[in-house]
């Protein structure tokens, strides 16, 4: 009888080693998945460098589908095209006065290589943060589409202003706006 206790308690210890090493497994490849699927967007991608913008007729353009107030092509000190910078605009905390945003696109619409804020009228000390420096710098190289921290999906990932996610979640559909004005109209 001791013997058949012992059996139980090995087969037992068995499947639990075997359980274990199973488990070990599919974490191992479902990390290996998420980092070839979301790693690309988690990190900056180097960027092209603009050294002059020359100003885009879009008035054939449905621009007002998109917010975009202006479009101005990038180029670089060779005098080659490397994307477009794409002045739209969106609301934030303040429903009076919008954002002015304007995003810098690789020509072929999938890497955002910047952004400037043009004119905000958000709250102090919450929504102008958009103006500093360090949020701006914060899109610099990102893969598009770029989503809030607060959205779920495929995307790069960009943390909101702590106590200011209106102003923060208008940034980003401004960006989605030219980001789709540039696929959907010039690419």
């Amino acid at each position: 009888m001791a013997t058949s206790k012992t059996k139980k308690r090995f087969s037992w210890l068995i499947s639990l080693v075997v359980m274990l090493a199973a488990s070990a497994v599919v974490i191992l490849a479902s990390d290996r998945v998420t980092a070839a699927v979301y790693g690309p967007y988690q990190e900056s991608q180097p960027v092209p460098t603009v050294a002059s913008m020359e100003e885009m007729d879009i008035s054939a353009y449905p621009v007002d589908d998109y917010q975009v107030e202006m479009v101005q092509t990038c180029l670089d000190e060779n005098g080659e095209m490397v994307g477009y910078a794409v002045d739209t605009w969106e609301y934030g905390f303040n429903s009076e006065k919008p954002i002015h945003l304007r995003s810098i696109i690789s020509a072929d619409g999938k890497l955002l290589i910047g952004i400037d804020v043009l004119e905000q009228h958000e709250t102090e000390y919450y929504g102008d943060q958009i103006s500093e420096s360090w949020y701006p710098d914060r899109f610099v190289g990102r893969l598009l589409p770029v989503l809030s921290n607060t959205e779920s999906g495929r995307g790069s990932h960009v943390d909101a202003i702590s106590g200011a996610t209106y102003t923060s979640n208008a940034v980003v559909r401004a960006i989605d706006n030219a980001s789709r004005f540039v696929t959907e109209q010039l690419g």
